[in-house]
């Protein structure tokens, strides 16, 4: 009987004994650091999904090119994109008297900002915007005061967009945005544009105004 009590003692000290050894180890282990080279591969192992496209695009070296008129143009060539994305789209830009397209890559959901950023990159045009608002197919954009539609031909155009009228700039713009929405979100969408206090869009240095309660066509059919 005395054996039985003393191997019950014994196995509730060696209970209370390892309860109390659990708790040290857990104290110790909120008292460490994570060191910085755990930080880094932490990070390395999730990387940040940042689309690294700006509105007025991003500048590359500085390069000269000879047109056919042999005319010196200095022109924009788009810098390498960090985390473009896995997922691409067409850019439909139009140039005057033809259409050219782009593959353009970018990550998560399509949206008409991400369309937009795409455009922006490719062609160095300043599509920033004030406001994108979408409803049953339809996609109504009020244009910022800074977007190229008023600030007039960029200081470097990309080569392959070059324009030197105004009014070409606006078409290539506005008939791009538009084509490049209805091709990637669906050719039922309709397309309106606005201006930042949101009214119709007026360019005034070339005399045009484009209702923005009426679906958007082309650019020429409101000179």
């Amino acid at each position: 009987m005395d054996l039985k009590r003393m191997t019950r003692a014994l196995l509730a000290m060696l209970l209370v004994c390892c309860f109390l050894t659990a708790l040290s180890g857990c104290s110790k282990m909120e008292n460490v650091e994570t060191s910085s080279d755990d930080m880094a591969s932490m990070s390395a192992d999730s990387p940040e999904e940042v689309d690294e496209a700006a509105f007025g695009g991003e500048e590359g070296d500085e390069t000269e090119g000879v047109l056919s008129s042999g005319e010196k143009v200095k022109y924009y060539v788009p810098a390498e994109r960090k985390n473009p994305g896995n997922r691409y789209v067409t850019l439909f830009i139009w140039n005057v008297d033809s259409w050219k397209t782009v593959q353009y890559a970018y990550r998560d959901n399509l949206t008409v900002q991400k369309l937009l950023e795409g455009l922006a990159y490719v062609t160095n045009w300043n599509l920033s915007t004030s406001a994108v608002k979408l409803r049953d197919q339809s996609c109504t954009i009020w244009w910022d005061g800074k977007c190229s539609l008023y600030t007039g031909l960029p200081d470097k155009q990309a080569k392959e967009y070059i324009v030197f009228e105004p009014k070409d700039l606006d078409a290539a713009i506005l008939d791009s945005v538009k084509k490049t929405i209805e091709e990637n979100l669906g050719l039922s969408y309709t397309v309106s544009y606005g201006s930042a206090n949101g009214g119709d869009l007026r360019l005034a240095d070339i005399g045009v105004t484009i209702p923005v309660s009426e679906p958007y066509s082309s650019f020429w059919d409101y000179t």
